[in-house]
């Protein structure tokens, strides 16, 4: 794809990826961004640079509460009391974390800032940290003064091969992160519909061509007639006499007015307070 001069800006990928050799370094390397799950082998502190502590591909402060370490995702991602207590507990540990300013460039590496200094929480060794309020939390044991790189220095730089494939720009695990990773369920669904046996019905045995470049265009018709099916669903759902590609744009802008238009049954349209 970059080949061909298309822009390629993030890959989604599930667990499985984590475990491919160069995954994230060759993506890195073409200046792409992954959005990955972390396999639960993957959780918890894994190394260290400059004294900071890496958690999900994070430096963290180092003396980040080691209950902090593993924090282990609901099965699902949907809204749910569980959720709601992983987000707590996610959000709650990033306070520890430094703050990115600079990368990834395209070796992998990147410049981290200490949370104190960020402003995320409240440490001694950062006189003007303490005055932060309260409610941020605080390094109640810090390290030696000295002890430390990330402590020491206002920002240190984490080369691409520490902890690398954990490595991403979102966050793991916050609502960020969550809302990047789930548009991975829209393929996923798409893939269900190609295959569902009362539809287009793909899988072994359902053409019987021979050779990559035969197989290759057989799969594009099935692609084609599964985007077509959907296509014609969504118009005959919104209104349109065509799927969406041929309907008039008259008609389109027509539809599009009127669902921007018309409320919700079962609920009424209210103006916003004065504020």
């Amino acid at each position: 794809m970059r080949a061909d001069g298309l822009r390629l800006r993030e890959v989604i990928a599930d667990r499985s990826y984590t475990y491919k050799t160069g995954w994230s370094r060759g993506l890195r390397a073409l200046d792409v961004d992954s959005v990955l799950d972390l396999h639960p082998t993957q959780l918890g502190a894994r190394g260290s640079h400059g004294g900071a502590r890496f958690i999900a591909g994070v430096p963290h402060c180092p003396a980040t509460p080691e209950a902090f370490d593993t924090i282990p995702r609901p099965e699902r991602l949907a809204a749910s009391p569980p959720l709601e207590v992983f987000l707590g507990q996610i959000s709650t540990r990033e306070q520890w974390a430094l703050r990115r300013v600079a990368g990834p460039d395209s070796s992998g590496s990147e410049r981290y800032e200490c949370p104190a200094r960020a402003g995320k929480l409240r440490c001694p060794l950062v006189p003007q940290s303490m005055g932060q309020p309260v409610m941020l939390p605080k390094v109640l044991e810090p390290p030696t003064a000295s002890a430390h790189q990330c402590c020491t220095q206002r920002t240190i730089t984490v080369p691409g091969d520490v902890d690398y494939k954990s490595r991403q720009r979102h966050y793991w695990g916050s609502r960020d992160w969550i809302s990047s990773f789930s548009r991975r369920s829209r393929v996923e669904g798409w893939f269900g519909n190609l295959k569902d046996r009362s539809r287009e019905a793909l899988g072994r045995g359902a053409f019987r061509v021979m050779g990559l470049c035969k197989s290759s265009l057989m799969l594009g018709v099935y692609a084609a007639a599964t985007n077509l099916r959907l296509l014609d669903g969504r118009a005959s759902k919104v209104g349109l006499s065509e799927p969406p590609a041929l309907a008039s744009r008259a008609e389109r802008a027509s539809v599009t007015s009127e669902s921007n238009q018309a409320p919700t049954q079962g609920h009424r349209t209210t103006q916003p307070p004065d504020s």
